[in-house]
C-alpha cells in the first residue's frame, strides 16, 4: 500500500466532506428546510472551519461527562439522604414499580417524563413527546436498565426521574433525563436520584457513567461537578438558516 502523508488524507477527506454537504444543501432546501443543526466537537481538527466556512455558526455548547464509579464516595451524602428520607422522599425503581403492579405504570411515567422535560435546555423548543414515542424509545429501548430507571416519589406524587441505559458500544452506562418537576425544585432530589443512579451503577458492576448536559443547564452541570464528573472538551451545536 502506498504512504500518503496526512496533509493530502485531509484534503481528500475534505473534498468528499464538501461534496457530500453540498448535496445534502441542495437537499434540504428542496424541501423547502428552514434550518440545519449539527454537533462537532470544539476540539476536531476540521468540523469548526469546515461548517463556518459553510454558513453555519455555533450557539449552544454541550458537555458529554464522565464519572468513575469505583471512585465515588457517598460519605460526603449521607446528610442530604437522610433529610430527603426524613421528608419522606423514596427513590424507586422502574423494575420496582413493575413488580409492584403499579396501576398505569407507562402513563404515569410518560407523564412525568413530559413534565420535566420542558424546561430542559435546548437549541430549539421541546416537541411534544407522544405516548407511542415514550413506549417505542424509551421503555421499549434494549439499552434501558430497569434497576436504573428511578423515580423519586413523595407520598404518592412523581417528583422526579431518572435513568441509566446500556449500549452495546460501549462497557459504559448512559445517562437518560434526570429532572425534577418545578414544585419540587432546590430541595436537592436531582442530586438524591443521582447518587441513587451511581449507587445502582455500582451493583450493576459498571466502572463509568456518562451524561451530556447543555452550558446553561447550570443546576445540573453543578450537581455533576460536585459529584465527580469530568468534561470532555465541548460540542458545539451549529446551526444554518435557509430562509
Amino acid at each position: 500500500m502506498a504512504w500518503t502523508s496526512p496533509s493530502r488524507r485531509t484534503h481528500r477527506v475534505g473534498r468528499a466532506g464538501a461534496a457530500l454537504w453540498t448535496a445534502l444543501d441542495a437537499a434540504l432546501r428542496a424541501r423547502n428546510a428552514e434550518s440545519a443543526r449539527i454537533l462537532a466537537r470544539e476540539d476536531h481538527p476540521v468540523a469548526p472551519g469546515f461548517l463556518t466556512r459553510r454558513g453555519f455558526s455555533g450557539d449552544k455548547r454541550y458537555f458529554m461527562s464522565a464519572l468513575h464509579v469505583p471512585d465515588f464516595d457517598p460519605a460526603p451524602y449521607a446528610a442530604l439522604e437522610g433529610r430527603l428520607h426524613d421528608q419522606g422522599v423514596r427513590i424507586r425503581s422502574l423494575a420496582e414499580l413493575r413488580a409492584a403492579g403499579t396501576p398505569d405504570l407507562a402513563r404515569r411515567l410518560h407523564a412525568l417524563m413530559s413534565d420535566v422535560r420542558q424546561d430542559v435546555p435546548r437549541a430549539e423548543p421541546a416537541t411534544p413527546l407522544s405516548f407511542q414515542v415514550f413506549e417505542d424509545a424509551v421503555l421499549g429501548d434494549p439499552g434501558l436498565l430497569p434497576d436504573a430507571y428511578l423515580i423519586a416519589e413523595v407520598d404518592g406524587t412523581w417528583a422526579g426521574q431518572t435513568a441509566l441505559f446500556r449500549s452495546d458500544a460501549s462497557p459504559d452506562l448512559l445517562t437518560g433525563l434526570t429532572g425534577v418537576t418545578r414544585p419540587w425544585r432546590g430541595q436537592g432530589i436531582a442530586t438524591g436520584l443521582k447518587l441513587a443512579a451511581i449507587r445502582a451503577a455500582r451493583t450493576l458492576g459498571a466502572t463509568t457513567i456518562r451524561t451530556d448536559n447543555a452550558s446553561d443547564n447550570a443546576p445540573m452541570l453543578a450537581i455533576n461537578d460536585r459529584l465527580g464528573f469530568v468534561r470532555d472538551p465541548a460540542s458545539v451545536s451549529y446551526v444554518i438558516c435557509f430562509r
